[in-house]
């Protein structure tokens, strides 16, 4: 083996002053990073103190440098993890790193304690009894420095190694200094609500894109039912924020007129909601629906943007499904992108386009349907597979209803302006 001839005797002498003890630390993060075991350090270390080779302050500094060491695994884990494992493997660096800092700094009077206790319990005191004391209480020491500083902890370190998935899912306008003022929490949810609405569009878009948009259907794509949860999770989340902030602004009083739209506004989140939810599945059932290959320009179903196939021609079994579903994701996919709030095209004339949009889905999604029932029935395509494709657009139909339900009652709420300029009457408290 390569480090076969590692030993006690490879240790560089070292004296059990300030300098040595620090050069022993970082002598016992360089082993443990090479052995890949604090375990093997501390036997290495063991051994030496035992035979008398180094002094057992400069054992002390090599085992706090060992548990240091430690860490590393827990960062070259963390590379490219989630953010709550960067978080992790932050929190394993910080304990280590403070408790070995604080350890250094009162190394003599604790090898003194630790001789003293030594003593007491084996009635010898002697090196490596000290060393494994040391080595022990060490970690209680790190446990007791923490223990207060775990809730500011936790607080510093859900700030840092944010994804971009944790930033959309923390409400970005809603305040607690503005939930007291009626108004202002109205305008707060509004724009929370446009972007709650935009998250769910652009799960909703990428879900589509899962699924035929053209031909021939795109290869399965790695990692994107975990894309997929993470958008969902984020919705769900900001749902979630913008129901309690929509709580507690009507435990204060307020006019009657604003306490009626805060149903709605949840109503509208709802909407959101469910939509990112049945597009998550629609989503998830794409990516896994084996791919079947269609030869360009065929098609038996015969659908407005499908071209026609000259009848002699023959098509792989189920192709033909795949053709005759694209003109209806590829219409769901344009109704998203327009009924997306935070998109320029809802301002003037947006609703018109989204009504647009919608009426051109329900077309092909009738044509669709028809088609699909009329080939399952004539015997020429897998039944099963017909109903498979005729359940996932009807979920897909449901998700176009839901966005266009939100955005209608998005537009239809009335201007913040004239609830402002309102007078003081009519005053109620929601509860």
């Amino acid at each position: 083996m390569a480090l076969g001839g590692l030993g006690p005797q490879a240790l560089p002498p070292l004296e059990g002053s300030l300098p040595g003890v620090a050069l022993a630390g970082l002598l016992g993060i360089g082993l443990t990073i090479l052995l890949q075991a604090s375990s093997a350090t501390l036997a290495l270390v063991l051994t030496a103190v035992a035979g008398g080779m180094v002094p057992v302050e400069v054992g002390a500094g090599m085992v706090v440098g060992a548990n240091v060491g430690t860490t590393l695994t827990g960062i070259l884990a963390a590379i490219g993890a989630t953010s709550n494992a960067r978080r992790l493997a932050a929190a394993h660096v910080l304990f280590n790193v403070v408790t070995a800092v604080v350890a250094l700094a009162v190394l003599s009077p604790l090898l003194q304690l630790i001789h003293a206790m030594g003593v007491w319990l084996t009635g010898s005191g002697d090196a490596v009894t000290q060393l494994v004391l040391f080595h022990t209480l060490f970690n209680l020491l790190g446990v007791l420095l923490m223990w207060p500083l775990s809730g500011p902890l936790v607080r510093f370190l859900q700030a840092r190694f944010t994804s971009a998935d944790d930033d959309a899912a923390r409400p970005r306008y809603l305040d607690r200094n503005v939930a007291a003022v009626p108004v202002l929490a109205l305008q707060a949810l509004r724009l929370e609500l446009a972007r709650l609405g935009h998250l769910a569009m652009q799960l909703a878009r990428e879900a589509t894109r899962l699924n035929p948009v053209a031909l021939p259907w795109s290869a399965p794509v790695p990692q994107a039912d975990a894309r997929l949860a993470h958008q969902l999770q984020a919705v769900e989340q900001l749902q979630l924020q913008i129901g309690k902030f929509v709580s507690e602004t009507s435990r204060g009083a307020m006019h009657q007129e604003v306490a009626a739209q805060l149903p709605e506004l949840l109503r509208i989140a709802t909407h959101f909601d469910t939509l990112a939810r049945v597009m998550h599945h629609v989503g998830v059932q794409g990516n896994h629906t084996p791919r079947v290959e269609e030869p360009p320009g065929l098609s038996l179903l015969i659908l407005p943007g499908v071209p026609e196939r000259p009848a002699a021609e023959a098509n792989p079994p189920g192709a033909d499904i795949v053709a005759c579903v694209v003109p209806v994701f590829t219409a769901a996919e344009a109704f998203f992108s327009s009924a997306d709030p935070e998109e320029p095209r809802q301002g003037a004339g947006g609703e018109w386009l989204l009504s647009e949009a919608r009426a051109a889905f329900e077309e092909v999604y009738q044509t669709a349907k028809a088609a699909l029932l009329h080939a399952g029935a004539g015997g020429g395509v897998d039944v099963n597979a017909v109903y498979g494709w005729l359940s996932r657009l009807s979920d897909l139909r449901r998700a176009v209803e839901q966005g266009y339900k939100a955005i209608q009652r998005l537009a239809a709420l009335p201007e913040l302006s004239a609830l402002a300029e309102g007078g003081p009457p009519d005053m109620e408290s929601a509860e």
